[in-house]
């Protein structure tokens, strides 16, 4: 091998370093996204000063379309609330099969026969989402079907009508848009039809997907042997004291991130963003009654995992067994399921 391709050979492999250095590495870090699809049905052409009260902030929106529902200026036909992870697609369907009429036949005695076809009607709404920065990028394919109405008098035979609507948009986080109207007029009535859809990004869920999709971290042993007194943690493992301080730096960051007007509570508009949150508590919440429940939430885990410091000598009674959870349990139940996310990264602050 000569000098020249030895060079040659030396650029290839430098400038394929190079381009692979300057390729961006795709964050593993994932949000959950609460999004919600409105269809909202007018009468009549809504003003234009009523139309631009449909995008906004999402809780003005929303009350926006309670008070035209209630002043019956428009009719709310169907509204979804789903909660999504990023980049998966979701889907939610709600249907049902009915019989259609497809014609009618008349004797000659004048005897009338008439024949039914059984046909699926229903809603349809397919959704993928993603998050840039501080807004939603969300792909919306929407489906409506339903049979027309006709008069028993009339032998003609029916027929399904169908609403479609796909489109790409972008949504600023905790904000509401209307994407697109219709407008029908026919012989006896006219009518609007609007699509409202909101978006609010949750909690970071980055560690709940690598639970799910990554085995790589060895698994929790069921009984952790506790340090006797006087003998320091072990090796690489923080202590008791410094899990604390980071358990409370956790619960004030995300006090923070929900508390929008920064007022040093957490108001009931500002309760969606609060994921981890002690469902009894109701708002106005303070910083102290957030970090307080965070602590006792880590101190109840940490107890039921073993891993909690114990008294040298002393051991808990063991709670009689029963077959079914009482409404505590559930309460408690239901709670971990929203703070999944806040006690996957106090697990792994325990672990550095």
């Amino acid at each position: 091998m000569n000098v020249q391709t030895l060079v040659a050979v030396f650029c290839i492999f430098f400038s394929a370093a190079w381009l692979s250095a300057d390729e961006p590495v795709q964050s593993a870090e994932k949000h959950s996204i609460r999004i919600q699809v409105l269809l909202v049905e007018s009468p009549d052409r809504l003003r234009e000063e009523t139309r631009r009260l449909l995008s906004g902030p999402t809780q003005k929106v929303l009350s926006t379309v309670a008070k035209l529902e209630r002043e019956e200026r428009v009719t709310l036909i169907n509204h979804a609330d789903m909660t999504v992870l990023e980049d998966s697609e979701c889907m939610l369907q709600i249907g049902e099969t009915v019989p259609i009429r497809t014609g009618t036949i008349r004797s000659g005695s004048g005897q009338v026969q008439t024949s039914y076809q059984s046909t699926s009607t229903g809603t349809i709404i397919q959704l993928r989402s993603r998050v840039s920065g501080e807004h939603v990028l969300v792909e919306l394919d929407f489906t409506k079907s339903g049979v027309k109405s006709i008069s028993d008098e009339q032998e003609t035979p029916q027929g399904t009508a169908q609403l479609t609507h796909q489109t790409t948009i972008q949504i600023r986080d905790g904000s509401a848009i209307a994407v697109g109207g219709l407008m029908q007029q026919s012989d006896d009535q006219k009518k609007e039809i609007l699509f409202i859809v909101t978006a609010n990004i949750l909690e970071s869920s980055n560690l709940q997907v690598m639970k799910f999709q990554s085995f790589s971290r060895p698994p929790t042993r069921a009984g952790v042997v506790a340090s006797p007194p006087g003998r320091a943690p072990s090796p690489g493992r923080p202590s008791q004291e410094e899990i604390r301080k980071r358990m409370s730096a956790l619960a004030e960051m995300m006090f923070a991130r929900a508390d929008l007007d920064k007022d040093g509570l957490i108001s009931k508009d500002e309760l969606a963003k609060l994921a981890a949150r002690d469902l009894d508590a109701k708002p106005p919440i303070t910083k102290q009654q957030y970090a307080e429940w965070m602590k006792a939430k880590w101190e109840s885990r940490q107890r039921s995992s073993g891993r909690a410091p114990r008294v040298s000598g002393f051991h808990p009674p063991e709670a009689p067994s029963r077959t079914s959870p009482t409404a505590s349990e559930r309460n408690d139940s239901s709670s971990e399921i929203e703070t999944e996310n806040a006690d996957m990264e106090a697990s792994d602050i325990e672990g550095d």
